[in-house]
């Protein structure tokens, strides 16, 4: 019994070690589980570091190259402030050139409008002038006439009456001082109407040459008025383009105060409103087609070129005022019945 009893005892504590030594065995298990994680743990901590050092020696080179890259850009917009500053000045001293034309233009146009006014002031003087020759020819014309038939009446009552000689050689002799005061008055009318047409003919030279006078002026102002549209334009194209620069000078300024990375604004350059447009050759577009010219649309004027070289070194060929443009419209198949039907969704009037 007693041999029994020591042996359930030393059974009973042989299970107590068992069993602690798989508590033991476990926890061992768990530490190692734990010591792998641990290392896993740290061997994806260190690739990590190793990944973001990496990284930051990438972003330490980047933000080299970028500050280099500011620097060369900086360098780059005082370059090209500098060129625009250079190029404002030009279309500035350009735009102060064209206004002085503009306004010798203008002088130019003034005279040649004050000439026009005296040169139909002289032609109706002239006019009047004549008016009043002809109406004093007509009248001495009327009163030698009437002197003539007065002296045709008394040289044709001749007295044959038996009254005397000394009676008949009075009337005789009057007679013949009648007929010398007859043929004195035809020469005087002949000199009359001899200078009456040397005059009138001076007269008329002198109206044709004002005419001829009037039409060059007219010609003149109105190629005078089509260049003066002509620089109106461009001098409108200088100002849009001043102020297009002014605006960029001005965000590069503010840009350079504020020292910050960001990219310019993109200021697009205002443009002028042209380009080719057809226009009808003649009423029947069928039989005589279209003719293309160059036109340009300022805020003010719509100009007419041939060619677009034209617009610089040339006299536009019409000139239309904005302001007289009372409507624009699409038109249909029965307002261009003879124009081709692939063209009517491109033809306004």
């Amino acid at each position: 019994t007693l041999y029994k009893t020591q042996t359930q005892e030393l059974r009973e504590e042989l299970e107590e070690k068992t069993r602690l030594q798989q508590e033991l065995e476990e926890e061992r298990s768990s530490l190692v589980h734990q010591l792998q994680l641990s290392l896993a743990r740290g061997d994806s901590e260190a690739l990590a570091r190793s990944i973001a050092e990496e990284t930051v020696a990438d972003l330490e080179k980047e933000r080299t190259m970028k500050e280099l890259e500011y620097k060369d850009g900086l360098v780059k917009h005082h370059h090209e402030l500098a060129a625009k500053e250079q190029l404002l000045n030009k279309i500035k001293d350009s735009e102060a050139e064209l206004k002085k034309t503009c306004e010798q233009y203008l002088k130019e146009k003034d005279e040649a409008v004050s000439t026009v006014k005296e040169l139909q002031e002289q032609v109706t003087s002239f006019q009047e002038e004549i008016e009043r020759l002809n109406k004093r020819l007509k009248t001495e014309q009327l009163l030698k006439e009437r002197a003539v038939s007065k002296l045709t009446e008394v040289a044709s009552r001749k007295d044959f009456s038996a009254t005397g000689k000394a009676k008949n050689k009075a009337s005789s002799a009057d007679l013949r001082k009648k007929e010398k005061d007859c043929r004195r008055l035809q020469q005087e009318l002949t000199q009359e109407r001899e200078k009456y047409g040397q005059n009138q003919a001076k007269w008329q030279k002198d109206l044709q040459d004002l005419q001829a006078q009037l039409v060059e002026e007219n010609s003149a102002k109105l190629r005078l008025q089509l260049e003066l549209d002509s620089k109106d334009s461009e001098i409108e194209t200088l100002q849009m383009k001043i102020s297009s620069m002014n605006s960029e000078t001005a965000s590069v300024s503010s840009i350079e105060n504020d020292n910050d990375d960001s990219l310019l604004p993109d200021h697009g350059a205002m443009r002028r409103l042209e380009g080719w447009l057809n226009i009808p050759n003649k009423q029947n577009i069928k039989r005589h087609g279209w003719k293309k010219q160059y036109v340009v649309v300022s805020s003010k004027k719509i100009i007419f070129y041939n060619s677009e070289q034209e617009k610089t070194n040339a006299d536009p060929v019409c000139v239309i005022d904005l302001c007289k443009v009372f409507h624009v419209r699409s038109v249909t198949h029965g307002d261009v019945i003879r124009a081709d039907a692939k063209d009517i969704p491109r033809i306004f009037q």
